[in-house]
């Protein structure tokens, strides 16, 4: 028998199917929603964990920079202050070149400005020169100087040994509220005072007071003359006033990128300094105002007759050595010998266009002592004489003690 569906019935199936497609539909959109909530909840939380490494890795090289900087004032704060790479130390191992030190007017040495330089108790190591560098990628390490600075680009030339600055991070942690550790850090500094100064130009057309001045020493550095940089002409048209570091070498005419790079520790654009006392502290003295002061008032100033450890200089009087050596009587050369070279620059014609300076006689010899004087001169009674010939024109050697002459 042939069954007939109702026409009721098969309105009430076609809804009933309509309300399961959309019931599926919308679960499917509440999962979707929920995968995207979840999604970007996990996003969030790791980019809060990015962040929050970010912000921790931000506060460690905001501590190391503090410390630097701290030491820095610390150890190199006072004028009587003297700092140096330590390559000027013969025991000094070759990884260690360009660690800086500092040391007092008494040769003591004071600190090492490197964030290693201290052992788990805080203790200053005082022969951390000799020890070997940590090698690049060795535990515990980090690479402060690397190739990034030191290599010009696409050249395998490998880099010399005591260029890199790798630090040992062993004692430089930091800790959390349990103890554990939140980080590590690196601090060191260099000592720019050390190297040439190469964006500094002068006057083309020159001067008398250049040309005066530059007797004693040169206005600007010539980095034209290193390995790799003399196709760069820094001074014809003035480009070295433009640049503010290293990297401004690839800018100028002959410069490519990373040209200055294997120079880091040699050339500079910011060095500045202060001309300080660093025995007695405040800065130094003009000498040129000394110097410049006619022969009666130098010969009986501070400099001369006037000083508090002078010697006899045979017609010349009493005059003042540089420096003396108690106990032995050994001093160096004196005031006068300075201030006469110094004053040459009186004694030259025409300096601007062809400079001339009369030949002198060499000198110290025999005609500038008084050693060949007649012997009835000392009144037939032994006296003391202080007259070698380089005492005589303040050559500065080992002052012998005094001869006697008599009957």
């Amino acid at each position: 028998m042939q069954k007939v569906s109702h026409p009721k019935t098969r309105a009430h199936t076609a809804k009933n199917g309509f309300a399961l497609v959309v019931s599926l539909t919308l679960m499917s959109f509440i999962l979707l929603l929920l995968l995207s909530i979840t999604t970007m909840t996990r996003v969030e939380t790791d980019a809060s964990k990015i962040a929050l490494t970010q912000l921790q890795a931000q506060q460690q090289a905001l501590l190391g920079l503090n410390l630097a900087l701290g030491e820095l004032q610390k150890s190199t704060g006072p004028d009587q202050r003297v700092s140096a790479p330590a390559d000027i130390l013969s025991n000094t191992d070759n990884s260690r070149a360009n660690i800086v030190g500092v040391w007092s007017p008494d040769d003591q040495l004071i600190n090492w400005l490197s964030s290693d330089a201290r052992d788990a108790n805080n203790t200053f190591i005082t022969e951390y020169n000799r020890a070997g560098m940590p090698a690049e990628g060795s535990q515990n390490s980090i690479v402060m100087v690397g190739s990034g600075s030191l290599s010009i680009p696409n050249d395998n030339t490998a880099i010399p040994v005591g260029k890199q600055i790798v630090l040992d991070t062993t004692n430089t942690r930091t800790l959390g509220n349990n103890g554990e550790e939140t980080g590590r850090y690196a601090w060191w500094i260099g000592d720019e005072g050390t190297k040439a100064k190469i964006n500094r130009t002068r006057d083309e057309i020159p001067t008398q007071e250049r040309s005066i001045l530059e007797l004693s020493s040169p206005s600007i550095a010539r980095p034209d003359v290193l390995n790799g940089l003399s196709q760069i002409d820094l001074f014809a048209a003035k480009d070295a006033s433009s640049l503010t570091n290293l990297n401004g070498l690839a800018l100028l005419s002959g410069g490519s990128t990373g040209i200055g790079n294997p120079y880091f520790h040699d050339l500079t654009t910011y060095s500045a300094g202060l001309m300080v006392d660093v025995k007695n502290g405040g800065f130094k003295k003009d000498l040129s105002l000394a110097f410049e002061m006619d022969d009666a008032d130098f010969n009986t100033s501070k400099f001369g007759s006037g000083g508090a450890d002078t010697i006899n200089a045979p017609s010349v009087g009493q005059v003042q050595p540089i420096f003396t050596i108690a106990g032995n009587g050994a001093h160096g050369p004196v005031w006068h010998l300075l201030r006469d070279y110094y004053r040459l620059y009186h004694l030259i014609e025409d300096p601007l266009n062809d400079p001339k300076l009369d030949a002198r006689v060499f000198g110290p010899n025999m005609n500038h002592s008084r050693l060949n004087m007649p012997r009835k001169a000392f009144n037939d009674s032994a006296v003391n004489i202080d007259w070698q010939p380089a005492i005589a024109m303040a050559g500065g050697k080992a002052k012998l003690q005094p001869h006697t002459f008599g009957k």
